[in-house]
């Protein structure tokens, strides 16, 4: 497997359809990126667009390096523990939709 593409990440949405038919759409991409790493995210048990799956979507790069801050401390080392858990914070945050 190769390596995921590198974070940040952040949501975007755009609008289809006609007037009066408009359809929001929501999707993850690099800031600045016009290249969308996931689109059209919607809501499987709806089936409507869903901005709560993209946001968890976008924080999976923060998500991932918090995780592996925590796992990588040692227990004596609370310094370290206080910066991993506010990185963990600010990727819960985000995944929350926090912008």
């Amino acid at each position: 497997m190769s390596a995921p593409t590198p974070g940040p990440w952040e949501v975007a949405h755009g609008g289809t359809g006609r007037p009066g038919a408009e359809i929001t759409e929501y999707f993850v991409r690099r800031p600045g990126n016009v290249c969308s790493i996931a689109a059209d995210i919607i809501d499987p048990t709806t089936y409507q667009p869903s901005e709560a799956n993209a946001c968890l979507i976008a924080a999976a790069p923060d998500l991932l390096a918090a995780c592996e801050a925590l796992v990588a401390l040692d227990t004596d080392e609370g310094c370290r523990a206080r910066v991993a858990a506010s990185r963990a914070r600010a990727a819960i945050a985000k995944a929350r939709g926090a912008r």
